[in-house]
């Protein structure tokens, strides 16, 4: 039997570094319909193989089980839910040869950044508009606002 989505990304947060619940809510809307999978914004894809990219980004077990993989945006960048000695999940992106920079304090920040539609990586550019707002995926960011009763900023600035 195939893994869904959700199985997937689950499978790559080890230890004490648990999936955040609002996680779990995009995967279970964007693959609760269809259309909702076809496009969330920008380059944003969900990414299902986050054990293979840790062990090739972090070779060294107690580091692994401080990132989960949930995302990607091509080849090159990856987006992880960062367990830190705290307890707070920030979301980082992890770059080939770019290192690694924070993005959102949470997932819910993170989910307003996307809600945004930067055509381009979310670690550089966001203190402007984005360029081209044709792709506004404008369901997602009601989905956004309804449920976790936030706002959608006009830039990233206030989120980075």
């Amino acid at each position: 039997m195939e893994k869904t989505v959700l199985e997937n990304i689950q499978a790559g947060f080890k230890g004490s570094n648990k999936i955040p619940d609002a996680l779990v809510k995009f995967i279970e809307w964007s693959q609760g319909s269809p259309e909702n999978q076809d496009f969330i914004s920008g380059p944003f894809e969900f990414c299902e193989a986050g054990d293979w990219i840790m062990e090739r980004f972090l070779e060294e077990p107690e580091f692994q089980e401080r990132f989960g993989v949930f995302g990607q945006s091509g080849d090159a960048y990856i987006y992880c839910i960062w367990l830190q000695d705290n307890g707070r999940q920030p979301v980082v992106h992890l770059g080939s040869g770019q290192g690694t920079t924070l993005i959102a304090a949470d997932f819910t920040d993170y989910l307003r950044l996307l809600a945004i539609s930067y055509n381009e990586d979310l670690s550089t550019e966001v203190c402007s508009p984005p360029i081209n707002n044709e792709g506004v995926n404008l369901k997602f960011q009601q989905w956004v606002i309804e449920t976790f009763k936030v706002t959608i900023p006009q830039t990233g600035e206030e989120i980075i």
